[in-house]
């Protein structure tokens, strides 16, 4: 028995909106966080300029082998991941009873 799939359903099949979305906006999320820090750095975003224009002086576009040796490109993005992660990177656990950690009392329900 012959099944015909027509392009929606194979669409659907090997590219899930939700995975394809999913990736899409925690990038977009990522770009935005990371272009608002450089806005309000202006002297990062300015020394970042500098590093891109000097790798690819005649050419618009940078290459990946390009981008690889930018250092400072790499601490930008660095940087923007770690004040502004765009998932969390851990289950958020909860105290079920109360703590006494180093002197300090944590009490049931604290998020760590």
């Amino acid at each position: 028995m012959l099944v015909f799939l027509s392009y929606v359903d194979v669409l659907h099949v090997f590219f899930p909106q939700d995975m394809f979305l999913a990736g899409t906006a925690t990038t977009l999320s990522f770009l935005e966080w990371a272009m608002t820090e450089l806005m309000r750095n202006p002297k990062v975003m300015k020394k970042l300029q500098e590093e891109i224009r000097s790798s690819s002086p005649q050419d618009l576009f940078v290459t990946e082998k390009e981008a690889e040796k930018m250092n400072y490109l790499q601490a930008v993005i660095k940087e923007a991941l770690r004040l502004r992660p765009p998932a969390p990177l851990l289950v958020p656990r909860v105290l079920s009873e109360d703590v006494k950690l180093k002197g300090y009392n944590i009490p049931a329900g604290t998020q760590v």
